[in-house]
């Protein structure tokens, strides 16, 4: 079952960040340069491998856009220079577009023992030869690459309780930190749930949810729990910061309390988000709430667990929004 777990993570990490690079360049699916750029934005020993050589995200972005800049130059299309690309709002995940045979590729490499190596060398053996035009831009010869097998180390199996995600991101827990501590901040890594937000003077930040999810339909909002305000309740810097939410105009007000650690690797941070605190609302306890109980107590573990997973999806969208 841990081994089935594992496999589910890390292809659905890796879709998403190939997903989020194939929108933010515009194409309609998910190709070998996606995959590229997601496994060097994943973490582990292929990340870091390439990092150590200057393969970072930014500059892989940079050499597959001069790799399609000079393919184009070839047959005489000239490529206007234009504003730095951005991962556009909203939010697809989970209905993935894979160009023809490139799904196989990464369920292949999905069942492998050193899943980020067979990846790798599955990308460099591809037909359009991309992966290894790339690594050449950047001064890197692919051949002369050594990634053992038995290094890997699988980040999945670092965190499974129900109350936890854990999700490598690509910069320094320094950089993370700055997000994710700072009031200002707060909205470039909630955009998905909340529309918009305010801070007070004093600290605390009052957010108005989403009317409309980002495909379009509508929320389904309980009364009262469409403003909602959260303050920091524990701040021990520059590891560990924890968000108290609450609900003012609920009628019978419950709070959370979202916790943020950072733990430094090499190439990057290991951000682990969990729920350390939730209240349940209280007065809930109608006929039907103790007739729902059962089934609640059995979804509930997989509903937080997807929560802190979108969670840590969007922090580690809005830290590859940044400019270079």
């Amino acid at each position: 079952m841990n081994k089935i777990i594992r496999i589910m993570k890390w292809f659905r990490e890796m879709s998403i960040l190939a997903e989020d690079e194939q929108r933010r360049s515009d194409h309609p699916e998910i190709d070998v340069e996606h995959l590229f750029l997601a496994l060097v934005s994943i973490g582990g020993p292929v990340t870091d491998h390439l990092a150590e050589r200057g393969v970072t995200l930014t500059a892989a972005r940079a050499a597959f856009e001069r790799l399609h800049a000079r393919r184009l130059s070839g047959i005489g299309v000239s490529v206007p220079e234009g504003a730095a690309r951005r991962i556009p709002a909203g939010n697809t995940r989970g209905g993935f577009v894979y160009r023809e045979g490139v799904r196989k590729v990464l369920e292949d490499a999905a069942n492998e023992p050193a899943r980020d190596v067979a990846l790798f060398r599955a990308l460099l053996d591809q037909p359009s030869g991309d992966a290894r035009e790339v690594l050449r831009d950047l001064g890197v010869d692919p051949d002369a690459l050594e990634l053992a097998a038995t290094t890997e180390v699988d980040s999945a199996t670092r965190s499974h309780r129900a109350a936890e995600y854990q999700r490598f991101v690509g910069e320094k827990p320094s950089v993370v930190w700055a997000l994710v501590s700072d009031p200002d901040r707060w909205l470039e890594w909630n955009e998905f749930e909340f529309d918009s937000a305010e801070t007070t003077d004093s600290g605390i930040i009052r957010a108005f949810a989403r009317e409309r999810r980002p495909d379009g339909k509508p929320m389904k909002l309980k009364p009262g729990f469409s403003v909602s305000e959260f303050v920091v309740s524990r701040f021990e810097p520059p590891r560990l910061i924890q968000w108290e939410r609450s609900f003012p105009s609920a009628s019978k007000q419950g709070t959370q309390s979202l916790r943020l650690s950072l733990a430094p690797q090499k190439s990057g941070t290991d951000v682990t988000v969990s729920f350390v605190h939730i209240g349940p609302l209280r007065g809930q306890r109608t006929p039907m709430g103790w007739l729902l109980r059962p089934l609640a107590r059995l979804l509930h573990p997989f509903m937080v667990r997807a929560h802190l997973r979108g969670k840590a999806d969007n922090i580690s969208r809005a830290l590859r929004q940044q400019p270079a």
